[in-house]
């Protein structure tokens, strides 16, 4: 059983690589060839970067119930595809299943966690000694 087509996402698509260069997977327990993984280029690079901070800008001014709502999600697909993640963790890593359901379950386990701390970020008032002001801890 091989990965399907691998490629990368880059501000929003799945792209092979500007160079569509690729390199072999194998698996360390039986040394089989178990897939390709795209090579990127510095364009590639650059797309991503530029991306990810576009994506930080948006992050960031969403309300933390919000964030919540994206990180359940991101754990209900690990969810969903448990059997699959897990199968495909033990081949890359050669890991034995059990180690990989543990991991796998230890990440949406935190997913979860990280959810719900989310809503409980409280900023601190911290009084000033000039009257008429104060400060804000976050």
């Amino acid at each position: 059983m091989s990965y399907p087509e691998l490629k990368m996402l880059i501000a929003g698509d799945w792209v092979v690589g500007g160079a569509g260069k690729s390199e072999p997977v194998f698996c360390p327990a039986d040394g089989s060839e178990i897939g390709q993984v795209p090579h990127a280029t510095t364009s590639d690079l650059d797309r991503a970067l530029e991306s990810s901070l576009e994506g930080f800008n948006i992050w960031r001014k969403m309300t933390p119930h919000s964030r919540q709502a994206v990180l359940e999600q991101a754990a209900r697909l690990l969810e969903d595809r448990f059997e699959v993640n897990c199968t495909n963790l033990t081949r890359e890593m050669g890991k034995p299943l059990a180690e990989s359901k543990i991991e796998m379950q230890v990440a949406i386990d935190l997913l979860r966690w990280y959810a719900e701390e989310g809503k409980r970020i409280y900023g601190r008032i911290i009084p000033s000694r000039f009257p008429g002001m104060q400060h804000e801890a976050r």
